[in-house]
């Protein structure tokens, strides 16, 4: 039961999300409810799809994130295309946690973007610029091992009580307003100040909730007791992230929709050789959706091309 003192209060513009909300629901989701978060199914590779987040101030968590198996084998593949050799399981995990990471500042100009990870696995660079710190514990937060069935009880992950964030840098919030003393990065206080604003909080990849509940008691306990949630405060939008790839020129919407092109292009021409090979009509699709096929493959190649500037309103894609 939520503590009586926080209660009443509601953080009607937070979310917790995933891509199955199995765990979310057997665990923290009801209690998070209870204090306005909403829980959806969201990927967090098509975030820019949701006009309510593109164009206002957000903050953006992602925790010790790893890819769920129904992309390991597309992942994997993509990888070793663009570092010419296999990636073992801790690398594909923090390869991904980079994807996830890259994906999120450049589909939201006016995020601050946070991901968490253990200080023991090492964090690759990327284009979008970033602070990395300690993380100040949150208390009540645990990171769990995850690809358990949902009836599984949660099991701790190794040396997640150690725990580094890294910041975007060119959100709305500076992430040095959240260095205490000692360095270390106090992601509560964060999540309080955007409540404050009226900013919207997302917590995704949450698989059971327990960052994000943490951080509500937090800041439920320090809100006043008359807060009461307000609009955003009005900001002018910022303008997407443009990077270039082989000629091509475009935002990330732009790389969305070409790896939706080209998976289009393959699923077609491998029917049309089953047909051939068949000499009649094929009644069944025959191969996989296009999903996560487009996700991963827009994913991998945003965080590889190279980042030239921002766009304008009435920039045109350029293209060789």
């Amino acid at each position: 039961m939520v503590d009586s003192v926080v209660e009443d209060l509601q953080l009607s513009t937070w979310e917790a999300s995933d891509i199955q909300t199995e765990h979310l629901e057997r665990h923290c989701g009801p209690i998070l409810r209870q204090v306005g978060v909403q829980i959806c199914k969201r990927d967090i590779f098509q975030l820019f799809q949701d006009d309510s987040l593109t164009s206002v101030p957000s903050v953006v968590i992602i925790a010790c994130i790893c890819p769920p198996m129904s992309v390991r084998e597309q992942l994997d593949g993509l990888l070793f295309k663009y570092l010419r050799r296999r990636v073992d399981a801790t690398e594909r995990r923090i390869m991904y946690d980079s994807l996830a990471f890259e994906s999120a500042v450049g589909q939201l100009p006016n995020a601050t973007v946070v991901s968490i990870s253990r200080r023991s696995d090492w964090i690759r660079a990327t284009s979008a610029p970033a602070a990395v710190v300690t993380m100040r514990p949150v208390p009540g937060y645990t990171p769990t091992q995850c690809h358990h069935g949902p009836d599984e009880l949660l099991r701790p992950l190794g040396e997640g009580h150690d725990l580094v964030a890294r910041i975007s840098t060119r959100g709305p919030l500076n992430p040095a307003h959240y260095e205490e003393s000692n360095g270390s990065f106090n992601l509560v206080t964060l999540c309080y100040q955007a409540t404050l604003k009226g900013w919207r909080v997302l917590f995704t990849g949450q698989w059971d909730g327990s960052l994000c509940h943490g951080c509500a008691l937090g800041v439920l306990a320090s809100l006043p007791s008359n807060y009461i949630p307000r609009s955003p405060e009005p900001r002018v939008a910022q303008p997407f992230a443009l990077k270039v790839m082989g000629g091509y020129t475009g935002v990330y919407a732009e790389y969305f929709d070409y790896a939706r092109d080209r998976r289009v292009q393959t699923l077609l021409s491998e029917r049309l050789r089953r047909l051939a090979e068949q000499a009649e009509e094929c009644e069944e699709w025959p191969v996989q959706e296009l999903q996560p096929h487009v996700n991963i493959n827009t994913a991998v190649m945003w965080l590889f091309a190279t980042a030239i500037g921002v766009s304008c309103n009435e920039r045109a894609s350029v293209s060789s």
